[in-house]
């Protein structure tokens, strides 16, 4: 079968492109021993799994941010704040009179700049990619607030879209998730076509699946989601977990549209971004 170029490239954000400053547990617990009265000692790891509970347990009341119930992020994340502090130990007594003051302020740390610093490498690689002339977008099960983040990182520039969970109720890996990103990448071609005046039949320069390719750090959500949905896919991560065969999450990086796994960002302009 004749090679094909990957002709488009959708990136996850929070943990591939952006991390934060500093973790939402660090920051949640900070808020709480220096606005109240509580001071149960915890360990960093109590902290953490306080929060990943609380975060789950809402999300799973509440999928993609509450889209079905029209909640809004504010009060979404608000729940996700109280029920942390409670995992800590608190009660409910220690901070009902500054629950609405701790999520006006959190909610401004985490929707912007000021929470979010770029992954080493981030702006330089988007800035080649854009030149060679790849179409690049954004598909995250994030809220709301990634386009502010973005923009005030200075990356949001790069993109042609950005698609998020809070937006359409859907979640990577659900396959539905990776056709939106689909969509939007043909229907940027068509509108690039129309102003170059490229008098083209509309389905010829069509991208096919396998000819976008999804880079993010969450081995089912990005990686395995991007190939079920017959996308090309590169997974980043430290964990030398993938690598050994007799692993049966191995046998993932040997589809047709898979191109492996890298530790970096810098590795990416490494790859030969050819497909079978």
């Amino acid at each position: 079968m004749k090679s094909q170029k990957i002709k488009a490239i959708s990136f996850d954000a929070i943990g591939t492109l952006v991390e934060f400053r500093h973790p939402p547990h660090q920051v949640y617990a900070r808020f709480l021993y220096e606005n109240s009265s509580f001071n149960n000692e915890l360990s960093d790891d109590q902290k953490f799994a306080a929060f990943k509970k609380s975060y789950k347990k809402i999300n799973s009341l509440y999928p993609c941010y509450g889209w079905k119930q029209r909640i809004s992020d504010d009060e979404w994340w608000k729940m996700v704040i109280r029920d942390t502090w409670l995992e800590y130990g608190a009660a409910i007594e220690d901070f009902q009179g500054i629950l609405d003051q701790a999520t006006a302020e959190l909610m401004d740390w985490f929707t912007s700049s000021v929470g979010y610093t770029l992954v080493p490498g981030s702006t330089q690689l988007l800035d080649n990619l854009r030149k060679n002339g790849y179409i690049l977008g954004i598909l995250s099960n994030s809220d709301s607030s990634l386009g502010k983040v973005l923009a005030d990182l200075g990356i949001l520039e790069f993109f042609s879209f950005v698609i998020q969970s809070s937006s359409t109720g859907l979640s990577k890996p659900d396959p539905e998730f990776f056709a939106l990103a689909l969509n939007k990448f043909n229907l940027t071609v068509s509108t690039n076509n129309r102003a170059s005046k490229l008098n083209q039949p509309p389905t010829s320069n069509c991208l096919q699946p396998s000819q976008i390719l999804h880079i993010g750090d969450d081995f089912k959500r990005d990686f395995v989601g991007a190939l079920s949905a017959g996308f090309s896919s590169v997974l980043i991560s430290q964990k030398d977990k993938y690598q050994c065969k007799n692993d049966p999450l191995f046998s993932y990086f040997e589809h047709k549209n898979s191109f492996g796994i890298i530790r970096n960002l810098n590795e990416i302009e490494n790859l030969n971004l050819e497909i079978k």
